[in-house]
C-alpha cells in the first residue's frame, strides 16, 4: 500500500511547474524515507520475534526428564555354565589274588577308616605257606651264622659264604611274598571314605586285578565338571574362587583346580573342574550345579531395569544427557544382576542417566533436566 502512494505521488508531480515540483519533491522523499523506515522495522520486528519464541520453545517447551548421575565401578565378567559333581577321589576296588569270596565284612554306604576289612577271599594254603616260609628262613639264618663263624676261623671260603647270604636273602623274600599274598586275601580300604558299591556276593570268585569288587569314595570334597568355549578358556585361572548353585538352590563356594589344555573333538570346549568342600555331604555325586566363573575385569554401572530404553534398531540401551540438555543413546550389555540392579557395560565413565521420561524423548533431542 505504501508503494501504491508512492507512484500516485510522482505521477501526480509530472504535470506541475518547476516550482511546485520542487516543493513535491522534497515531500516524496519524506515520504519515501517514513515508508523505508516503517518497512525495515516490520522486517526487524518479524526476525527478532522469531528468536524470541524459539528461545521461549526452549526453555519452556522442551520435555522434562529425571537424571541420576552414575560412576562405572570395576566388576568381573561372570561366565556362567552348568557341569555335574562327582567324588574328588573315586577308587574302582579290585582284589590283588584270586579267589572266592569267603565273607563281604562292610555294607555299601558305610564310612571305613584306612585299612579296614572290606571282604575276605578264602586264605586256602596261604597261612600254611607263610609258616614254611618262616621255618625256611629260620634254617637259612643259621645256615649263615655258621657259614660267617667258620669263615672267621679260616673254613670256609669267601665264595661259601656269599652262597649262604644269598639263600638267607631268598629266603626273606620268600617269607614276605607269602605274608603280602596272605594280606591280599582281605581287601582293605584304601583311605578313609565311603563303601559307596559292592558289585559282588559271597561265594563269587574273583580273578586277581580283573574282577570289579566294588568302589570307593572321598567326597570331603567334590569336584563340580563343566566346559568353557574357546574364547573363554585363557581367562580362567587356576585358583580362582568360584559360586556354585545346585538346581535345589543350595549354594557354595569352591576354586578352579583344573583347566583343561585340550578342546573336545565333538564340543570344541574345553573341561573345567572346581573343588569346593563337602564334610557334610550335603552334595552327592551326580548333581548338576552352575558354575560362576570369573573372567574379565571391566567397567559398568549399576542401573535399575527401568532405566533400559530401545532405539529405532531395537537395540537395548540407556539414554544418557550430554552436556547440559542434549540426549543420547548408548547400547549397552547386561553383565548381572544383584537383587533389583543390573550391572550394565558400555556407558562412559560418569554418566548422566535418565532415569524418568526416557521412552518419550530420543538421540538428538534437547531435553529440560530435573533432578
Amino acid at each position: 500500500m505504501h508503494l501504491m502512494c508512492l507512484c500516485t505521488i510522482l505521477h501526480g508531480m509530472s504535470s506541475l511547474t518547476s516550482q511546485k515540483r520542487h516543493a513535491y519533491v522534497t515531500a516524496a522523499a519524506i515520504v519515501v524515507a517514513v515508508l523505508l523506515w516503517l518497512i525495515l522495522g516490520g522486517i526487524y520486528t518479524l526476525v527478532v520475534g522469531s528468536d524470541q519464541d524459539e528461545e521461549e520453545m526452549s526453555f519452556d517447551d522442551f520435555p522434562k526428564v529425571s537424571v541420576v548421575s552414575s560412576s562405572a565401578q570395576k566388576k568381573v565378567r561372570m561366565l556362567n555354565v552348568y557341569g555335574n559333581a562327582k567324588p574328588k577321589i573315586l577308587t574302582r576296588l579290585k582284589s590283588q589274588t584270586s579267589g572266592k569270596i569267603a565273607t563281604i565284612v562292610a555294607r555299601e554306604g558305610s564310612f571305613l577308616k584306612q585299612g579296614d576289612v572290606i571282604l575276605a577271599l578264602e586264605k586256602e594254603d596261604k597261612p600254611q605257606q607263610v609258616e614254611e616260609a618262616k621255618a625256611l628262613l629260620k634254617q637259612r639264618d643259621l645256615e649263615y651264622k655258621a657259614a660267617k663263624s667258620l669263615f672267621k676261623k679260616g673254613h670256609k671260603s669267601e665264595t661259601e659264604l656269599a652262597k649262604a647270604f644269598t639263600e638267607l636273602q631268598n629266603a626273606q623274600t620268600n617269607l614276605a611274598t607269602r605274608q603280602l599274598m596272605l594280606s591280599y586275601t582281605s581287601l582293605r580300604a584304601p583311605f578313609d571314605g565311603w563303601l559307596d558299591k559292592v558289585e559282588v556276593e559271597e561265594g563269587d570268585v574273583v580273578k586277581a586285578n580283573e574282577t570289579l569288587v566294588g568302589s570307593f569314595i572321598d567326597d570331603t570334597q567334590i569336584l563340580i565338571l563343566g566346559h568353557v568355549p574357546e574364547k573363554f578358556v585363557t581367562s580362567l585361572t587356576e585358583g580362582e574362587l568360584v559360586e556354585v548353585q545346585f538346581l535345589d538352590g543350595r549354594k557354595s563356594t569352591g576354586y578352579i583346580n583344573f583347566i583343561s589344555r585340550i578342546a573336545s573333538d565333538v564340543t570344541r570346549t574345553y573341561e573345567v573342574q572346581v573343588t569346593i568342600d563337602n564334610v557334610k555331604r550335603e552334595f552327592a555325586s551326580g548333581m548338576t550345579a552352575q558354575l560362576m566363573l570369573p573372567t574379565t575385569e571391566f567397567l559398568a554401572h549399576a542401573i535399575k531395569p527401568s532405566y533400559l530404553a530401545l532405539n529405532a534398531q531395537g537395540d537395548i540401551g540407556v539414554k544418557v544427557v550430554i552436556g547440559k540438555d542434549l540426549v543420547k543413546f548408548y547400547a549397552v550389555e547386561v553383565i548381572g544382576h544383584e537383587g533389583d540392579t543390573m550391572w550394565v557395560a558400555g556407558l562412559p565413565e560418569q554418566a548422566t542417566i535418565i532415569s524418568l521420561g526416557q521412552g518419550f524423548v530420543s538421540s538428538g533431542q534437547r531435553v529440560m533436566v530435573v533432578r
